[in-house]
């Protein structure tokens, strides 16, 4: 009987995700396709905004074709929760599985996940209790653990990323497609701001009710 241990290959998540591409988002020359790196990493905020722990959230996107979304919210509490950051950050599903809000459940898809592995860079950052806390990664792969970087008075969580070009050569984020997911969402933003920054030029997003 042949032994097929030896011909199976094991990869991390990233990597799994990366080969699989069109399984887990769609055709790379898609503009919806990049697009879902953005809306996953929204997701994470849609949920503070439906808990009553954000009022505003800030939808950047910048020259070098990188995205930020930027919320008044720390997020998870690292002294509290330090491994389920990195566990939502790497395992496909772990993002939809500790959302809070129906609705943003509903709207996320893999998860952050899919932003992580499919980028260039990717970076989160929370600042929380005196201090900002960071981790970095590149193309999915943990480069520094989370780490206390340096003092900060203000309450925050920043997710800043540059979808890969190997893989999205033709198509970058727009302003367009992702105006139009979100205001397509059927989410109760209360009295939360939500604003999309395109290279400077702002406005506020309104989606449905």
């Amino acid at each position: 009987m042949s032994d097929y241990s030896e011909t199976i290959q094991h990869v991390d998540t990233a990597t799994g995700i990366r080969l699989r591409l069109e399984h887990y988002v769609g055709p790379p020359s898609s503009p919806e396709t990049v697009n879902t790196l953005l809306t996953e990493s929204v997701c994470l905020a849609l949920d503070n905004v439906a808990a009553g722990e954000s009022s505003n959230v800030a939808i950047s996107l910048h020259e070098d074709g990188s995205a930020s979304v930027l919320e008044d919210s720390p997020g998870i509490r690292v002294d509290k929760h330090k491994e389920l950051i990195e566990s939502i950050l790497t395992e496909v599903f772990a993002c939809k599985k500790h959302k809070r809000d129906p609705l943003a459940k509903d709207v996320c898809q893999f998860g952050i996940v899919l932003t992580n592995a499919l980028s260039e860079w990717f970076t989160y950052e929370t600042a929380q209790d005196g201090w900002i806390w960071k981790i970095e990664f590149v193309r999915g792969l943990r480069q520094r653990p989370l780490e206390k970087t340096e003092p900060c008075t203000n309450t925050w969580r920043r997710i800043s990323f540059r979808p890969d070009r190997d893989i999205f050569a033709e198509v970058g984020l727009s302003s367009s497609v992702f105006r139009k997911w979100f205001c397509e969402q059927r989410l109760n933003l209360g009295s939360s701001t939500v604003t999309l920054v395109d290279r400077g030029q702002v406005e506020t997003l309104h989606p449905q009710h």
